[in-house]
């Protein structure tokens, strides 16, 4: 998608640029206060006095952007690229950038006020005369960073421990005495020491725009930030969803293995996250093969040659219009299984009865359930919760929705 493009989209009310390929575009001045870019690649894309204030830019790929006095105020960049950005003058006020990588990335004179950096890899970064002032830096990696100071990390860290020594707090301590409220109070900026620096670390600069490193491992959640985290209405969608498409197979068929078509098509993201559309497809694309199988042999062989050929047909011209192998399959894909739908619709509608018509009700409302709820996954991930816990709440919920609508179609079916 052009630049130009996705401009007017914004400006006619489209708020949503999950995985938008907007790399080297020119988006200067450019107005996306609140747009939802997840995952979006914008690596080399001019960004230079931009308003993304508010923005979802979690896992983006901003390798080498140009983000110059851009206003980045309460932005999502959690594991975001920016290795290599130029962040000069940026306000970076109370964004949130856990585990981002910005190795090489010049913050001269950012503001980092109250900006959440927890486990960010900040190697070699350029932090010359930026304010850092209550800016959150647990876990952060600074080895070989300039500092605001315009010392290197060591030197910097040195000066603040000699500081600390020398401290009349710490005097009053050795002497007796009772500590000040600031010894008490010590500043929130924690960061690695040279001692504590991760084994792992990231890919050369060459190989960032393949590959995004993982700095650091996620801080375990504790109990009572698990379950004040956990997105409840989205998982209550996401079980309802599927539970409406096991009622539909309960209605079509007993044969297992379209339920677990079902259930493992929910879960597909772990693969890739731009799976995540496939959530409430899948259900969807089960349920069509429970309906194919009482097609005439004859319709059922009609049936497979055309979607095999719109197939191809999309493929061909997703990619005439330019875009990637991996994003002309997924849009393919995508296209397809609108298709699938309609065709169950009409099935159902035309040459069904009005009692198969309260399935077509159900159809929609599973669709509708499902897609609402699968961003439960996203929300899960930028809480910080492991990809082990979001497989297993995730899996839970559309696997308990399916057994829950198993044993409604037992007890009244």
């Amino acid at each position: 998608m052009e630049a130009e493009q996705a401009l007017k989209q914004y400006a006619a009310g489209r708020r949503d640029f999950s995985w938008i390929d907007l790399s080297k575009a020119n988006l200067k001045q450019a107005n996306l206060s609140g747009a939802t870019l997840y995952q979006a690649n914008l690596s080399q894309a001019n960004l230079a006095g931009a308003d993304l204030s508010q923005a979802n830019l979690n896992h983006a790929n901003l390798v080498a952007a140009n983000l110059r006095g851009s206003n980045l105020r309460g932005t999502k960049l959690s594991k975001a690229d920016l290795s290599g950005a130029q962040l000069q003058g940026t306000d970076l006020t109370g964004a949130n950038l856990k585990g981002a990588n910005l190795k090489n990335a010049d913050l001269s004179g950012a503001n980092l006020f109250q900006t959440k950096l927890p486990q960010a890899y900040l190697a070699e970064a350029i932090l010359l005369e930026t304010n850092i002032e209550a800016a959150e830096l647990t876990e952060a990696v600074l080895t070989g960073a300039t500092m605001p100071d315009g010392t290197n990390y060591d030197l910097w860290q040195m000066s603040r421990s000699s500081q600390k020594k020398s401290s009349p707090a710490n005097q009053a301590t050795k002497l007796g005495g009772k500590p000040s409220n600031r010894a008490k109070n010590p500043p929130r900026v924690k960061v690695y020491t040279p001692n504590q620096t991760p084994t792992k670390t990231p890919p050369s600069a060459s190989n960032h725009d393949r590959q995004r490193p993982r700095v650091t491992e996620r801080r375990q959640l504790s109990n009572e930030e698990f379950w004040e985290c956990l997105p409840l209405p989205s998982l209550f969608l996401l079980f309802l969803g599927y539970m409406f498409f096991g009622l539909l197979l309960t209605a079509k068929t007993s044969f297992w293995l379209f339920w677990a078509l079902a259930w493992v098509g929910s879960i597909s993201w772990v693969f890739n996250q731009s799976l995540t559309w496939l959530t409430p497809v899948s259900g969807a694309v089960a349920v069509l093969l429970a309906v194919i199988i009482s097609l005439p042999s004859q319709g059922l062989m009609m049936l497979m040659v055309g979607l095999g050929g719109l197939t191809l047909v999309s493929i061909t011209a997703l990619k005439v219009l330019g875009l990637g192998v991996l994003s002309t399959v997924k849009d393919a894909l995508w296209l397809v299984g609108l298709v699938i739908v309609a065709f169950v619709l009409a099935a159902w509608f035309f040459w069904g009865s009005p009692i198969t018509w309260p399935l077509i009700l159900g159809l929609f409302l599973a669709m509708a359930s499902a897609g609402l709820g699968s961003i439960a996954g996203l929300q899960m991930d930028a809480d910080g919760f492991s990809e082990r816990q979001i497989f297993w709440i995730f899996g839970s919920m559309t696997a308990l929705g399916l057994l829950v609508a198993w044993l409604i179609g037992r007890l009244f079916f």
